[in-house]
């Protein structure tokens, strides 16, 4: 069965923030209560901005005015309730949303997908996260504890858990997604990771289900207004 392709949107917060307060309306209730309870200007404009412009993408995949997109929750993959991972209510794609700094990146397929972005901080001590990843990943990055190799880590182990649902709390460690390079036959059956191109000072990688190994992808950039 063939897939429709992965499609990466990408959005520049210090650009957007702007015109996404004029479109503020388009956020329902629950957004707008999250929205609210954001504590600083700098991570209520990211916020703001970010579902905005998520509801502006998905939009226009689905044919309605952003306002009118109603989201829900998968199954979760463990109990079975309600707070999975987020959804478009009735028919629509898949899709992620992350952000980090001044980068928002939306993933959009017809199939369970997730993505993350991390701004890069050198010389950070990471030592707290890594000891809470799964035992290859440990060795691996105690071997060679480089930023590019731990983002490249956490991102893809990030963007698997929100495309499954899982989420952090229970397969940080019980689930290897290893990094760019790592044996296809130690990583999740079912999954491919693909490498996402940000700009200078990012990183960023997808999950998506289905098979056809590791590639790099080129986001899309657009910005609000």
């Amino acid at each position: 069965m063939s897939h429709a392709p992965l499609h990466l949107w990408l959005l520049d917060v210090a650009t957007s923030t702007e015109a996404a307060t004029t479109l503020a309306g388009v956020l329902d209730e629950a957004e707008q209560r999250r929205l609210a309870a954001i504590s600083t200007a700098e991570m209520a404009d990211r916020y703001l901005t970010a579902h905005v412009a998520l509801r502006s993408v998905l939009a226009g995949y689905v044919g309605v005015e952003p306002q009118r997109l109603v989201f829900a929750r998968d199954k979760c993959p463990g109990c079975g309730g309600d707070h999975g991972r987020p959804i478009l209510a009735g028919a629509g794609p898949q899709f992620s949303l992350t952000h980090s700094g001044d980068a928002v990146l939306i993933a959009v397929a017809d199939r369970p997908v997730g993505v993350d972005v991390e701004r890069a901080r050198p010389g950070r001590d990471r030592s707290g996260v890594i000891s809470r990843l799964h035992p290859m990943e440990r060795e691996m990055l105690r071997s060679a504890p480089t930023e590019e190799l731990f983002l490249d880590c956490w991102t893809r182990k990030e963007a698997y858990l929100k495309a499954t649902g899982i989420g952090m709390a229970g397969g940080l460690a019980s689930h290897y997604t290893g990094m760019a390079g790592a044996p296809e036959e130690a990583l999740p059956s079912g999954w491919s990771f693909v490498n996402v191109e940000v700009p200078e000072g990012y990183w960023a990688s997808a999950a998506i289900a289905g098979a056809g190994g590791t590639e790099r992808v080129l986001p899309r950039s657009f910005s609000l207004g």
